[in-house]
This record gives structure tokens, C-alpha cells and sequence, in this order.
């Protein structure tokens, strides 16, 4: 998933056309602030939520995980499956959908993709993450803030989430409390506010500048 206020932010559509074509739209590289994690964790069974073309989910298989990416947008797995690893299991679903196993899990990321459902639907999500984890099992996030941009009170919907319509999409942002309210019952690792600099497909005339939260939690 693409990220919000960026006009390359598009329809599933245009992100079916972008993953069809050879180069993969956000590189190789993976996610910055997913390789402090693996201080964190111990190398076993990971779950990549909107995996799109799968550089997170490439970067975990190297590191000793298997992997299983999920996306419901299949020509962006598809270029996962090309590249042959077999570390790295794929599966077109919606993550709404999605059966979580029960305690399966040592490790399962989130980066700019939770955040594109209700806030109901969210809090119903991370009930079904923190069962399918593992005792000690981690959960890595990277969302988008109420500091952010594309923030907007007048639009909500449901509390700091707002509906695009000209998408058909939802958008929540969050606090820094309300992931704290969220994993209460979680030991908190790390739990920071940037503002970073997307610059996607390499292209500086796409520069924006984005507030985010990292956040890492570690189960009891």
C-alpha cells in the first residue's frame, strides 16, 4: 500500500498496473526502522500484513524467518513468488479476512497498511494479532500520526479516522496513547514520532514529508 498524500496514493487499480510492471515500485530495500526489530526476536515464523511486492517480508527470509505475506492485491505477491524463496509463503487475502492462527507467530509487521481500515476494524485486528502470536512474540507497527498532513478533523468518521472517497478508502491515524491503550497488556519496546521524507520509485518530484509512530511490543 502506498503511502497516504502522495499523489502516487491510488486506487487498487492503479497499484494492479504498477506491480504488473518489472521494477518494484518501492525497491528491494526493506523499511528502515524494521531492522531493529531483530534485537527483539528470535527467527521463527513471521506474518507481513499487506505485504504488497514484499521487500519487508524479503528482508525477514534473509534474516532466518519463515515468512508468510499476505496482500489483497496478487500482482504484487506474484513478483514475491518470482523471486523464488522459499523461506517466503504467499497469500491474496484482505487481512479483515484473514483467519489468524492461534499462537503461530513469533514476529508479525504492519508498515503503512492497518492504518487504511476503520478504527473499529483496527482494534478488532490487533485482538486477532495478539492471539496469533507466540508467548514473547513481537508486533511491529509503522502508522501514520494525527500530526500527519493528511489529517483531518472535519472528515472523521470515526474517531482520527476519515473516509476518501474519490478511493473508496478509510484512513486512521494514531496517538501514541492510543497504542499504548491498544498493546496495555504488552510490554512496550519502542514507541516513537518522526516525520520522514517518502520520496517512492525514486522520483524526487514526488517528495512529501510524513509524521508517522514506530512502535514495538513484545508479548507476556
Amino acid at each position: 500500500m502506498a503511502v497516504s498524500g502522495s499523489p502516487i496514493f491510488m486506487t487498487m487499480k492503479f497499484w494492479q498496473k504498477e506491480y504488473k510492471k518489472k521494477n518494484f515500485f518501492w525497491g528491494l530495500k526493506p523499511w528502515k526502522g524494521l531492522k531493529k526489530v531483530l534485537k527483539y526476536t528470535f527467527a521463527g515464523k513471521a506474518l507481513d500484513l499487506g505485504a504488497g511486492e514484499g521487500r519487508n517480508s524479503i528482508f525477514l527470509a534473509k534474516n532466518g524467518f519463515e515468512v508468510l505475506a499476505i496482500d489483497k492485491i496478487p500482482e504484487g505477491l506474484a513478483k514475491i513468488a518470482e523471486l523464488g524463496c522459499p523461506k517466503i509463503t504467499t497469500k491474496t487475502i484482505d487481512m479483515r479476512k484473514f483467519r489468524f492462527p492461534s499462537k503461530r507467530f513469533s514476529l508479525i509487521i504492519s508498515t503503512f497498511t492497518i492504518d487504511f481500515l476503520k478504527k473499529s476494524e483496527i482494534e478488532t485486528l490487533i485482538k486477532k494479532i495478539k492471539k496469533s502470536l507466540l508467548p514473547n512474540g513481537i508486533v511491529y507497527f509503522c502508522v501514520f500520526s494525527v500530526k500527519d498532513p493528511a489529517y483531518c478533523k472535519k472528515k472523521q468518521i470515526e474517531k482520527n479516522t476519515i473516509y476518501l472517497p474519490k478511493l473508496k478508502l478509510y484512513q486512521h491515524f494514531f496517538t501514541k496513547d492510543e497504542l499504548r491503550k491498544m498493546f496495555e497488556d504488552f510490554n512496550i519496546i519502542y514507541l516513537r514520532e518522526n516525520r520522514f521524507k517518502d520520496i517512492p520509485n525514486n522520483k524526487p518530484h514526488l517528495v512529501h514529508f510524513h509524521n508517522i509512530i514506530e512502535f514495538i511490543a513484545k508479548g507476556r
